[in-house]
C-alpha cells in the first residue's frame, strides 16, 4: 500500500478503487441509458437494488461492495445485451410485416395514380383490340362488378361472360380518365371518367367509375368496380 500523494487524510487503495469504480459508473450510464424503454427501466431498478444513489462516494469507500457490486453488473450485463437484441429484433419484424401488410403506404398520390393510369391504357387499348385474356387480367380473382340496370357480378369467373359482351359492341375508343386516387391501407380507391367510342367517332357511352385496386400476384387489379352512363336516359315508348 502506498500513501496518497494528496494532503487528505485516504490511502492510495482508496483513491484508486473510488477512480476505477466512478469511472465503470459513468460508462455504464453513457453506453446504456439512452436504450430502449424497458432496457432503461431495468438499469434504474439494477442501480436501486444496489443502492447507487446521491451517496455514491460513501457506496464505493467500502471494497467489499465495490468487488459486489462490479460483479453483480458484470453478470448482468449479457442479459441487458440479450433483452435490447431482442426488442430490436421484434421492432424490426413489426417494421417488416406492417410493410407487407401496407403495401402503398409508401406510394404518393403521384405514384398510386400513376400506376392506375398505366393500368388502364392496357386495360382500354386490350379493349379495343378484342383481346379478353388480356381485359380478364384485369382483375383479381375475387373481384366484384357493379353494372348499371342489373345486379352485382361476383368472382372473375362470373365477371368474364360480361366482358365478352361487352366486347362485341364494337368498340373503337375506350378512354379512362382518373380524376382522384385514395391510399386506403392495402388498396387504392380510384375515381374517374370514361368514354366509349364506335365507328366514324360516335359516342357509344361515356359515364363514371369508382375502382378498387389491390395487388394480387405482384400487380395491381380491380377487385371492385362500379360505373354508370352519364348519358340521358332514352324516352320509353308508348
Amino acid at each position: 500500500m502506498r500513501a496518497c500523494p494528496c494532503s487528505c487524510a485516504c490511502d492510495g487503495r482508496v483513491v484508486i478503487r473510488i477512480t476505477v469504480s466512478k469511472r465503470s459508473f459513468f460508462i455504464f450510464h453513457l453506453l446504456y441509458k439512452p436504450g430502449i424503454g424497458i432496457l432503461n427501466s431495468a438499469i434504474h431498478n439494477l442501480i436501486y437494488s444496489l443502492r447507487i444513489n446521491d451517496s455514491v462516494y460513501q457506496f464505493f469507500l467500502n471494497p467489499h461492495k465495490i468487488n459486489f457490486a462490479m460483479t453483480r453488473l458484470f453478470f448482468c450485463f449479457p442479459a441487458i445485451i440479450l433483452i435490447s437484441l431482442m426488442m430490436t429484433g421484434c421492432k424490426t419484424n413489426a417494421s417488416s410485416d406492417n410493410a407487407a401488410a401496407l403495401p402503398n403506404d409508401s406510394l404518393d398520390t403521384a405514384a398510386m395514380k400513376k400506376i392506375v393510369e398505366e393500368r388502364n391504357l392496357v386495360y382500354d387499348n386490350a379493349f379495343v383490340n378484342g383481346d379478353s385474356v388480356t381485359v380478364m387480367d384485369h382483375f383479381t380473382e375475387d373481384a366484384i362488378a357493379f353494372p348499371p340496370n342489373t345486379e352485382q357480378v361476383i368472382g372473375k369467373k362470373a365477371i368474364a361472360p360480361l366482358i365478352s359482351q361487352f366486347l362485341k359492341f364494337g368498340i373503337r375508343k375506350f378512354i379512362d380518365e382518373t380524376t382522384r386516387v385514395i391510399g386506403a391501407g392495402e388498396y387504392i380507391i380510384e375515381e374517374g371518367n370514361f368514354f366509349l367510342g364506335g365507328e366514324n367517332g360516335t359516342t357509344l357511352d361515356k359515364g363514371k367509375y369508382i375502382c378498387v385496386w389491390k395487388k394480387e400476384s405482384g400487380k395491381w387489379k380491380v377487385c371492385s368496380n362500379m360505373w354508370n352512363t352519364s348519358l340521358p336516359m332514352a324516352a320509353e315508348k308508348k
